[in-house]
């Protein structure tokens, strides 16, 4: 952090859930006094996820669920999905992070604590304070204050988000929050602030959904004022949202629901990690079983909601590009490849949440890139059972 004399502000890190207060309208954002308002859509649903399908006589379900036992069942409970309002709103960095005028830092916004200790804007800390019950932690965050670069006039909606460079967290936490401008009219048209710099999938995906060019503020890092910011806090996964997603890209491009026939295998060979060293062996036995091998990176995103929503069959290693499963056809089965060192839940809620099967494989990690090896007889053995 520059000390060449800035101006240093002290920031209360807090999330909006105890910050606002609740309307029960739109009409109840106007409000005189100025202060942070939501609009409940949906109270901390559940998607209940079935068993995943497993390989027979393994060790799978201890690691999918090492703090209990896998049941015929799971309920996971969903964020509340929830529509946000901050007046004269601060937006500064290139994680979208957002402040109140009365000092405030939300959580929904930075995501992880390491946003707040980036050396350019915020540094971390915590006040020691000391009481009859025993010392503890108040956490706060200095905030190197720099001029208004930019001010937006009226209302703007809150699109980006910390990683909104990643496929999964532009569709899931940054598409779905436009769910709200079909909602509400008075959204239908608002401005909506974007990364800067948008990759060929998020121009396509805001194009697929209908978003005029002209809408869209291109939000550089600096900091910027906005006289109310819609700040839309979606459920992760709540299935009403992911309907929609799917209902909007399937009209545009020109799909039908019908039963999947096509088997893909998404390979992860030209990411940066959690690729396949075993790949040509894993392909080798696929393509007689009559798998494509598809590397998302390099296609359309046209293209690839198109060969979700004809697949009856998706095999792949964990990462972003699964999210597609979205687009699925409704008798498809997802199989998952993940490294049996490291969880995660989130395929699995996504597939329960569309109706669709999901079945888990996991295998060595080989390194720190979260690179896996799975067994290719294993993998032969859960597709015949899924046949």
């Amino acid at each position: 952090m520059d000390h060449q004399n800035p101006k240093i502000s002290v920031l209360q890190p807090t999330s909006l859930t105890d910050w606002s207060l609740p309307v029960d309208d739109f009409a109840g954002f106007d409000d005189p006094d100025c202060i942070g308002r939501f609009l409940l859509a949906s109270r901390q649903a559940t998607v209940r996820c079935p068993r995943p399908i497993l390989l027979a006589g393994s060790e799978e379900a201890a690691f999918f669920m090492p703090r209990g036992q896998l049941q015929p069942q799971h309920e996971f409970p969903l964020p509340d999905v929830r529509l946000d309002t901050v007046p004269q709103a601060r937006l500064v960095g290139d994680k979208f992070i957002v402040l109140s005028r009365d000092q405030k830092v939300f959580s929904e916004s930075y995501w992880s604590d390491a946003n707040l200790h980036d050396g350019v804007h915020f540094q971390r800390h915590s006040l020691r304070i000391a009481g009859r019950g025993g010392e503890r932690k108040l956490p706060l965050v200095l905030f190197r204050e720099s001029p208004v670069a930019r001010r937006i006039e009226g209302s703007a909606m809150l699109i980006g988000n910390p990683w909104a460079a990643n496929y999964h967290h532009w569709l899931i936490n940054g598409l779905l929050r436009l769910w709200w401008t079909t909602r509400i009219a008075e959204l239908q048209d608002i401005r909506l602030i974007v990364p800067a710099h948008m990759s060929s999938f998020q121009q396509e995906s805001l194009a697929a959904l209908g978003v005029d060019p002209r809408r869209l503020l291109p939000f550089d890092g600096a900091l910027w004022q906005i006289d109310r910011l819609f700040f839309p806090a979606n459920g992760d996964y709540w299935p009403l949202q992911l309907r929609w997603l799917r209902e909007r890209f399937f009209q545009h491009y020109r799909l039908s629901e019908a039963p999947g026939q096509r088997r893909i295998y998404i390979s992860r060979a030209d990411a940066a990690g959690r690729r396949t060293t075993n790949e040509p062996e894993v392909v080798e036995m696929l393509r007689p079983r009559g798998f494509e091998v598809l590397e998302l990176a390099s296609l359309p995103l046209a293209e690839q909601v198109r060969a979700f929503a004809e697949a009856k069959l998706i095999v792949g290693p964990h990462g972003a590009g699964l999210t597609n499963i979205v687009f699925a056809a409704s008798n498809a089965t997802v199989v998952e490849l993940h490294p049996r060192d490291e969880i995660n839940h989130a395929l699995w809620v996504e597939a329960s949440a569309l109706g669709l099967k999901y079945a888990l494989l996991s295998g060595a990690r080989m390194n720190d890139q979260r690179d896996l090896q799975v067994s290719v007889t294993d993998l032969a053995s859960l597709l015949d059972r899924l046949e």
